[in-house]
């Protein structure tokens, strides 16, 4: 697939995935509607996925999901201590501050 496919989230449960399904519920509605495949609901929403794994949402500070930045950073954290100096933990501790 491209690497801008968008991937939608349930405002409701929280789920993500690929594609809603259609609901067809004549009480509620006249017309079909995009629902979560996991609860149903309509509350969902596109989003950007994280281009690291490609499930979860990009951080609005970061250019990729928390979960793939803390791993990203814990990386840095090992080359840090092998290669680096006193400035790249001082990088390190504001980015995991920032990440939260």
């Amino acid at each position: 697939g491209e690497m801008d496919e968008k991937m939608y989230k349930c405002k409701s449960c929280g789920e993500s995935f690929v594609a809603p399904v259609e609901i067809t519920d004549y009480q509620l509605y006249d017309e079909p509607f995009d629902a979560c495949p996991k609860c149903q609901s309509e509350n969902i929403e596109e989003y950007e996925p994280c281009p690291a794994c490609g499930i979860h949402e990009r951080m609005d500070i970061l250019p990729m999901c928390r979960k793939c930045a803390l791993a990203e950073l814990d990386a840095m954290d090992r080359e840090g201590k092998l290669f680096g100096g006193v400035g790249r933990g001082a990088l390190l501790l504001l980015l995991r501050r920032t990440i939260g």
